[in-house]
């Protein structure tokens, strides 16, 4: 078998150029050009580059794979790199040592100096700017973006526009996608780039919040490079929350959230939050969960500003008090919330209602009514008598409302819906006790008030489907009522002891079901494997009934009668 292979000038010409980089050595020309520059003899240097009989190569490289450039720079000798500028050396190489070396002036004359015909290609893995952020030298990164040289973004794995992704290969974009990524990361890059830039508005800690964002999403397309990616995000967990434990005073975690820090002082004092800063507070953190920052989320100054925006508006002496007095309040809060609605719509002003409006009472609220559902749905399902109640009439508002709940719901995280779990489990309980009360009333339209004292068999076959359809019905509102104890588990995450049981049951659940499809991959090949060995055995019982029977039918000819 042959293989292919690359054209012969192609293999002479790399060579060539491998031979020359490592191989050889340097002729007496190069070499005393190289030691001119090590030596720092500038007219030396000049009369080897003027020399036209006898020109040497400006980009070449010693045998240490360094160019003179290279070597003017190690040394600081701004003036042999200036002449060395002048004759269009290629300063790539050197810019990269001496962004390694953090060397800041060596960089600003290798750029003031640079040549128009030139250009450092953004195609390269590593480009000046990307290995500055990556190294974190702080001032050599500010010199880069004060003079707009910045780090582009790198398009998205899908991406084929003509212009970055479709000229190049899938690895050659990942290469650069990772290097960007890892520039981009860095805290010295991410702070200055804010500091700056003038009116950017992307502050440190949601430019953290959105990079650990998009390195997981690309982790999840790219899975050979899932562990560096991942690496990446924990820099930028670890960035966010170092900025937090920065923070000396109230001011400065102000500054740090973007809110008001007069306010925030006030606030705190107070024990409340108004409703800007509450705002701010509570979109930060749910961005922070979005992105996955869960230690930035559970650090103690957030907790503390979570745990004030909640219980803002709140006396102490009601969320403070034991939980043996607040199991009795809530009873009674849950049984006379209907009046206390009223009372709102018509004093909204008053206290309260306006602690009706806070957040804690609004979760309260919502579990108490909910609470109150399943007790109207436990009372529909236990009733033994026929025909629809006040409890059905009740149920069918509360679903109404419940839908119209979460129709605006819908319309305000539009397709990012679907993919919140507990989103489906109300989706699923709705749509059940929906199909259950029209398959009730589709039901109850075809029988009709048909007496159950005269009841008879006939009557039963006429009205048959509309039994069927009552049975469908209460098929729906059973399945209904385990997927509103479904429900009820979301509103246990607030708590502090139920909560991680509950993310441990899911967990476990997880990896049940992972149990349960190899499982069933190999109990499927075992019945495949027992059914292909009973077919022997019935193909051979059917062959010997099918001979039994020739047998019988011989012997009943033999015995006729008539035979001889």
């Amino acid at each position: 078998m042959s293989f292919p292979t690359a054209p012969d000038s192609n293999i002479e010409t790399d060579k060539r150029r491998l031979h020359g980089r490592i191989s050889e050595k340097p002729a007496s020309n190069v070499a005393e050009f190289f030691d001119a520059v090590k030596s720092g003899n500038i007219d030396l240097v000049k009369s080897k580059l003027d020399d036209t009989n006898n020109p040497v190569n400006i980009n070449a490289m010693n045998s240490d794979g360094e160019t003179a450039l290279q070597i003017a720079a190690k040394n600081s000798n701004f003036e042999i790199m200036k002449e060395l500028l002048a004759k269009k050396a290629n300063l790539k190489n050197a810019l990269l040592q001496c962004i390694i070396e953090n060397d800041l002036e060596c960089v600003k004359i290798l750029l003031a100096n640079k040549p128009g015909d030139i250009e450092i290609s953004k195609d390269s893995y590593i480009t000046p700017i990307i290995l500055a952020a990556q190294l974190g030298h702080y001032d050599i990164v500010d010199f880069f973006i004060q003079n707009n040289c910045v780090i582009e973004e790198p398009h998205g794995c899908e991406c084929a526009c003509e212009k970055e992704c479709e000229e190049k290969s899938h690895m050659f974009r990942s290469q650069i996608a990772i290097n960007r990524f890892r520039g981009l990361s860095n805290p010295v890059y991410m702070c200055l780039r804010y500091l700056k830039t003038e009116g950017s508005n992307d502050d440190p800690l949601t430019r953290a919040f959105d990079l650990n964002t998009k390195v997981r999403e690309r982790a999840s397309h790219e899975p050979e490079l899932k562990k560096e990616y991942l690496k990446i995000s924990e820099r930028c967990k670890r960035f966010a929350t170092d900025l937090y434990n920065g923070c000396q005073s109230m001011n400065e975690i102000a500054s740090l959230l973007d809110i008001d820090e007069d306010k925030l002082i006030h606030d705190c004092r107070d024990k409340r939050l108004n409703g800007g800063n509450r705002d701010c507070v509570v979109k930060k953190l749910r961005t922070a969960v979005k992105s996955g920052h869960i230690e930035f989320v559970a650090h103690p100054l957030n907790q503390q500003l979570l745990n004030t925006a909640v219980y803002s508006g709140v006396p102490r002496k009601i969320y403070g008090m034991p939980f043996k007095y607040k199991v009795p309040l809530f009873l009674l809060y849950t049984v006379i919330f209907p009046l206390l609605v009223l009372f709102y719509i018509v004093t909204p002003d008053n206290t309260v209602s306006k602690m009706m409006k806070t957040p804690y009472f609004k979760f309260i609220s919502h579990i108490s009514q909910f609470i109150m559902f399943q007790c109207l749905i436990a009372a529909s399902a236990l009733r033994d008598t026929r025909g629809a109640t006040v409890i059905e009439y009740l149920i069918f508002i509360t679903v109404f409302g419940m839908m119209f709940q979460e129709g605006i719901k819908i319309s305000k995280d539009g397709f990012k819906y679907i993919f919140n779990w507990w989103n489906g489990v109300t989706a699923i309980m709705l749509t059940l006790l929906v199909l259950a009360g029209l398959s009730w009333i589709v039901g109850v339209a075809i029988i009709g008030r048909l007496p159950v004292v005269n009841y008879s068999l006939p009557q039963f076959a006429e009205s048959k489907v509309g039994y069927q359809f009552l049975f469908v019905g209460n098929s729906c509102f059973s399945m209904a009522i385990v997927a509103s104890v479904f429900y009820l588990f979301e509103l246990c995450q607030v708590n502090h002891v139920i909560g991680p049981l509950q993310l441990s049951l899911f967990r476990m659940l997880q990896d049940v079901l992972k149990f349960l499809l190899f499982f069933g991959a190999i109990f499927l090949a075992f019945v495949i494997a027992i059914r292909n060995l009973y077919s022997h055995y019935h193909s051979i019982q059917e062959e010997i009934a099918e001979h039994n029977n020739k047998n019988n039918s011989m012997v009943a000819e033999t015995n006729h009668r008539f035979s001889t």
